[in-house]
């Protein structure tokens, strides 16, 4: 192999087929596409339904406690 190239994968890749595929029996594969899935199960973006609200009540709350600390602080200087 003359090193990680694309002319040199593919040579490579060449080859192995040229000795394996002669002598398997011409099946289909079994296993699906990923996008062949996602068009059969449908919309695949489940997991960001209510995403932006999740994030922007995390902030919030981070930012109200940010805010009570702030506050005890200043309590406790005498400010």
């Amino acid at each position: 192999m003359q090193g990680i190239s694309e002319t040199g994968i593919t040579r490579l890749y060449k080859a192995e087929m040229e000795g394996i595929l002669p002598y398997t029996a011409q099946t289909e594969f079994t296993e699906k596409a990923p996008n062949q899935i996602v068009k059969n199960n449908g919309s695949n973006d489940d997991w960001t339904n209510g995403l932006g609200e999740k994030i922007q009540d995390g902030l919030g709350s981070a930012g109200q406690k940010i805010n009570e600390w702030y506050n005890s602080l200043k309590g406790l200087f005498g400010q």
